[in-house]
């Protein structure tokens, strides 16, 4: 065990770091690597959704020495593209080991982590499982951080051995609370449309939100339902604690203390993204049903969840893998919901559902893979569907006050005529 400081010595200026996920990601590290920018150039650190501040990111004068990429943008992330000092990598969380691999060649892993067990093995905790210790594989320099408070979890891909750790130093903290958005009233709205659709014995998947807890806690009337998701979240606590799942299945967990002391159950099997994302995996899973949130989508079934015109605001994720394997699943389903409108700056209010997307907006979802869009009106049905079929039923879950002028807006497009409509 060396000092934390003699091992934020080891990052050497060209130096490629995965720096972890979340509640795994060592940020009394970071941040002394930060105070060594007069002495280094051209680091490239990777992590993924901070939930605490970091250094690097507040000021461009760390610009020379680092460069800070994320695989998915949240409130400390968006903080750094203010001082241009995040990148965002937005890519389908099963391709990540692949990229870090292939692409950007990682060559060091902070890897935070439990104290070692009798046998020598350290636990990764429930977000370092997703990625951790498949990095290591190839990475040639990987330092351990031993963290007290990291919780640790049962599955594969969740240990790294002391013999594969090259420096091992401490950082206890606490594990970083994720705090859930309220449940707003239109996640009340949105919410039975897709318990309805849900029925006993299926598995699914879920996101994080004020919308993803509505779904989560309306389902607690179902029965022996299984959880098979990249991340899990305080809601799912309480189905477990309702008996009303039977199994988890996950790559990470983000919420409260009370979800970081549960991961350890014996009901929870923690493993990797590639394995637990990956689209075939999940297609070879009867009645899986996969729910997310997005921005804005257009008639046609073009979604957009990521990003507010050109500019980012969040990842990816696994939201694509999701919605690719409901459709290999059989009796899969897969849901994207959205607010049919929202009120701009100057206080109009604006549909989210749009005959044709803003210029620059990006496609998270291509409408070819598009299951079910929900709003607070209602379910529209869109596979494998024509694009007239699509229009029409897009239109039929937008807000009231906004359904003329879509149909409009389609028919001067040259998309349908006003006989299309009757």
């Amino acid at each position: 065990m060396i000092a934390i400081e003699e091992a934020v010595s080891k990052i050497e200026s060209g130096d490629v770091v995965w720096a972890g996920s979340s509640s795994a990601i060592p940020y009394e590290f970071l941040d002394l690597l930060a105070d060594r920018y007069e002495s280094l150039e051209n680091v490239t650190v990777i992590s993924n959704l901070c939930l605490k501040p970091i250094k690097m990111l507040s000021d461009a004068k760390y610009k020379k020495a680092f460069h800070f990429i994320t695989i998915f943008e949240d409130a400390v992330e968006r903080a750094g593209t203010k001082t241009g000092m995040t990148d965002v990598n937005s890519i389908a969380y099963s391709y990540v080991v692949k990229a870090l691999r292939d692409v950007y060649k990682v060559n060091t892993v902070l890897a935070e982590v439990t104290e070692p067990d009798a046998e020598g093995v350290c636990n990764v905790g429930p977000l370092g499982t997703g990625w951790t210790p498949d990095i290591c594989q190839f990475a040639t320099k990987i330092i351990g951080v031993v963290n007290r408070q990291q919780v640790p979890v049962k599955g594969n891909n969740t240990t790294i051995h002391v013999n594969d750790i090259h420096w091992f130093c401490r950082g206890d903290h606490p594990m970083p609370i994720f705090t859930q958005p309220e449940v707003q009233d239109i996640d009340r709205q949105v919410a039975p449309y897709i318990v309805e659709r849900m029925n006993d014995g299926d598995t699914f998947q879920i996101g994080r939100g004020g919308l993803a807890n509505a779904i989560g806690y309306g389902l607690k009337d179902k029965k022996h339902l299984k959880v098979h998701t990249e991340i899990i979240t305080d809601s799912i606590v309480e189905l477990a604690k309702a008996g009303v799942v039977d199994h988890i299945r996950t790559c990470g967990a983000i919420g409260n203390q009370e979800l970081y002391e549960f991961c350890s159950h014996d009901m929870v099997e923690f493993g990797s993204c590639y394995d637990i994302i990956d689209p075939e995996s999940i297609g070879k899973i009867d009645n899986f049903v996969s729910i997310n949130s997005c921005l804005m989508a257009d008639l046609t079934g073009q979604v957009c969840s990521e990003a507010i015109g050109p500019r980012q605001h969040s990842s990816v994720g696994g939201q694509l893998d999701f919605v690719k394997g409901c459709a290999k699943s059989k009796g899969g389903r897969s849901f994207l919901c959205l607010r049919s409108t929202y009120t701009d700056k100057n206080g109009k209010i604006c549909s989210n559902i749009l005959a044709a997307l803003p210029p620059g907006a990006v496609i998270t979802t291509p409408r070819t893979e598009v299951m079910y869009i929900v709003s607070e009106y209602g379910v529209a049905d869109l596979y494998l569907k024509s694009i007239k079929e699509r229009i029409k039923a897009m239109i039929a879950i937008a807000h009231p006050d906004c359904r003329e002028s879509l149909k409009e807006e389609v028919i001067q497009h040259g998309l349908m005529t006003t006989r299309d409509f009757e």
